[in-house]
């Protein structure tokens, strides 16, 4: 049944085809109108709903502004969210894209004795203003956390000792750290375990009228590219593999 469901909509794809329209804010590496191919996860999105003959177009916005957009039904849906059980009200979500992971990050050798999170009491953390990591790590009081409005100001602050170590998606961080400090990236190093995992999704509108059918779409085309290889391919090239 699953199998003539998947024959179904990749027909229908292929007989009307159109463009679907979802919002997001920038978020490089893994999505952005200044990157060639937009991005990671753009890459991935783009190949998948390609594969059932869609279109894919990505409208950049302020974070708020796309989700609420996107709820209200104005495009087909949020890109690159987290799932949550407020989100799972107003959006559909079909497989994850991608699991992004998020680290504490240290500068140099200095050492730490670092296995959870009670092991950061005392310490300094800087975290960038806004940004929510997961349920322990947000609600700690136990450490002091210094908001930022940049990553450059992390790592300038880490290299610097005004704090002792930040937190970031280690995707994210080396992307910047590569750019902004190519020569001394290499000694921004991560700490094991990782402060959260998460996976990241399309929330499709339940304002949509075709959002089951989105969801049917891109789980199709995601699971031709992880079978024909153009989603390690894409993993590789961006060396994520």
């Amino acid at each position: 049944m699953k199998f003539l469901l998947i024959v179904f909509f990749s027909f229908f794809a292929s007989v009307c085809s159109s463009t679907v329209n979802l919002a997001t804010d920038h978020w490089p590496p893994f999505y952005s109108d200044k990157l060639k191919g937009g991005g990671i996860l753009a890459e991935i999105a783009k190949e998948a709903f390609k594969e059932v003959g869609e279109e894919l177009k990505i409208n950049y916005l302020p974070w708020k502004r796309a989700e609420q957009l996107s709820a209200e039904g104005k495009y087909d849906g949020l890109f690159g969210c987290w799932f949550s059980e407020k989100r799972a009200k107003v959006f559909n979500f079909p497989k994850p894209i991608y699991k992004s992971q998020t680290f504490l990050f240290k500068y140099g050798d200095k050492k730490f004795n670092y296995n959870e999170l009670k092991d950061l009491k005392g310490l300094t953390v800087g975290v960038m203003r806004g940004y929510q990591y997961s349920k322990g790590f947000d609600k700690a009081g136990f450490f002091k956390k210094e908001a930022v409005n940049k990553h450059t100001q992390l790592f300038s602050k880490l290299k610097l000792g005004r704090i002792d170590l930040f937190v970031a998606s280690k995707v994210v961080a080396f992307y910047n750290l590569k750019k902004e400090m190519p020569k001394d990236y290499k000694n921004y190093k991560t700490l094991n375990p990782p402060i959260a995992s998460a996976d990241l999704y399309i929330g499709f509108s339940k304002k949509v009228k075709r959002n089951k059918l989105l969801v049917e779409l891109f789980n199709s085309g995601l699971s031709k590219i992880k079978k024909n290889g153009k989603y390690n391919k894409i993993l590789v090239r961006h060396g994520l593999k």
